[in-house]
């Protein structure tokens, strides 16, 4: 038996064949999904920091908003990276 010849069912693919398809099609969801979180947050951002401002601005001579806010910042960066850890 010096020469093996495969064939597949029809419709079937080989396992590294759709491996490579999907590895092929999931590298090209990097930037999209930047350019979403970046749009997303800034959506946000623009809704939620006049908000902190207008309800924190007088408690604690300003110390308090700076408080959430920071919070807030580190909410935001807590679920980029989850999210960035959940597509890797």
């Amino acid at each position: 038996m010096n020469r093996a010849q495969t064939r597949e069912l029809p419709g079937n693919h080989p396992f590294v064949v759709q491996q490579k398809f999907i590895d092929g099609f999931t590298k090209e969801w990097n930037a999209p999904a930047q350019h979403f979180r970046a749009r997303i947050h800034s959506l946000i951002a623009a809704h939620d920091i006049p908000m902190i401002k207008s309800h924190f601005n007088y408690h604690g001579y300003g110390h308090l908003e700076q408080y959430i806010q920071y919070v807030y910042h580190l909410r935001i960066l807590l679920s980029v990276l989850t999210i960035a850890l959940t597509v890797y």
